[in-house]
């Protein structure tokens, strides 16, 4: 490498190398992505809650390593005793040779291991290895669709975690719904639902790969910041459990102008074509995971560890403001109300999401502010009480 192209970067607590071999960082032949700090800032969240509780030591498997920043930030900013192994790998020569040079500067630790293959390879090379992986991260450049189910059957041995991103928007969030259907095998839809759409078409393809191989999920965490998806699952042994989760796929009746939607269930018939509020044609989406987006408990241990690393103070902010928000909302039913195009149908001027909680609490429903959209509410208020709450605004 040109040494004078060499640049020191500071993530965390973690400071690597990187050979800058074009103007900007994000065109450099080595992978890194700045933005994509508060993703790995939730995996090493995770990995210490998963270290803490389990006291077991972990294999981490990293197969599209890049700069290899998620894994040198594992191996300097997790306790030793949390980690057994992390496996390095990428498919590009200039970024093996980049991690190399970084772990002889300074990572010199004995628990890494690096690999230069296809991130299918890598993952299949743990299964006939018989490796006991604890968690494997996927984080590639658009969809993380084919390697699913590789990845779940090399955790399937240890019950172990699956952490996953996915940047494609356009596909999952319905510019491009033919490839939607053709790669995720699923009908998405380009309205104000959209990102949690994509986050429940993602969970059902994972389950669907999980169901093949006779194992459950567990969703732990899934969530929508900026460009990217991310989602936590435990897989689990169990084929009575996994046919018992398959009921948990279904379908999203939407009509956008009104804010209405329908759910149905995967057993379920229902065959809406009209809005029962305005008549016009709904927009049938799925199937998609109907399920919880996401765990309770386990939530509350990664908001009760956050403090426990350092990470920067902006990142910790809103990782503990999605994850509070998360937690509140998962055990209401699927989708949300956004309030906008509410208080526009009604012609109605418009109160704050607070407000709006307040209200419908009045009545003995379940409310709160959403992910997804700080405008929106998800409640288990039925639309009629929801809508005539704003008529009588």
């Amino acid at each position: 490498m040109n040494k004078q192209r060499l640049v020191e970067i500071n993530e965390g607590k973690t400071s690597f190398t990187l050979e800058r071999d074009s103007e900007t960082i994000y065109d450099s032949s080595v992978f890194y992505n700045p933005k994509m700090s508060i993703n790995r800032d939730l995996a090493l969240l995770h990995l210490y809650t998963i270290g803490n509780i389990s006291k077991k030591r972990l294999t981490i498997l990293d197969p599209f390593a890049g700069s290899g920043i998620r894994s040198f930030r594992i191996i300097n900013e997790l306790p030793k005793e949390y980690v057994k192994k992390v496996i390095i790998s990428d498919i590009s020569e200039k970024a093996i040779k980049n991690v190399k040079l970084n772990i002889e500067r300074s990572f010199n630790d004995e628990r890494i291991v690096v690999h230069r293959e296809d991130a299918f390879n890598i993952i299949a090379k743990q299964i006939f290895d018989k490796e006991n992986i604890d968690v494997i991260d996927l984080d590639p450049f658009g969809t993380p669709i084919s390697f699913i189910e590789v990845a779940v059957r090399a955790l399937v041995k240890n019950n172990g975690y699956l952490f996953l991103t996915a940047t494609d928007h356009q596909v999952l969030c319905g510019k491009e719904r033919a490839a939607c259907l053709r790669e995720y095998n699923s009908n998405t839809s380009n309205n104000y639902l959209c990102h949690e759409i994509a986050l429940r078409i993602l969970l059902h393809n994972i389950l669907v790969s999980s169901g093949r191989i006779g194992v459950n999920i567990k969703p732990i965490l899934s969530l929508q910041f900026e460009h990217f998806f991310r989602i936590h699952v435990r897989i689990e042994k169990g084929k009575k459990k996994a046919n018992k989760q398959h009921k948990k796929l279904g379908f999203v009746y939407v009509c956008a102008p009104c804010s209405f939607f329908e759910i149905e269930r995967i057993e379920e018939s229902k065959n809406l074509e009209k809005c029962p509020i305005c008549s016009k044609k709904l927009e049938k989406i799925g199937p998609l995971w109907l399920g919880h987006l996401g765990n309770k408990e386990e939530i509350e241990l990664l908001l009760n560890f956050l403090d426990k690393i350092e990470f920067n103070q902006n990142n910790k902010k809103k990782i503990h403001s999605m994850l509070s928000i998360l937690k509140e909302e998962i055990c209401l039913p699927p989708m949300f109300y956004n309030l906008p195009y509410l208080f526009k149908k009604y012609k109605k001027n418009g109160v704050s999401p607070r407000d709006m909680i307040d209200r419908l609490e009045k009545r003995g429903y379940f409310s709160t502010r959403t992910i997804f959209d700080p405008q929106s509410i998800r409640t288990d208020a039925p639309y009629y009480v929801v809508h005539n709450e704003i008529k009588k605004l």
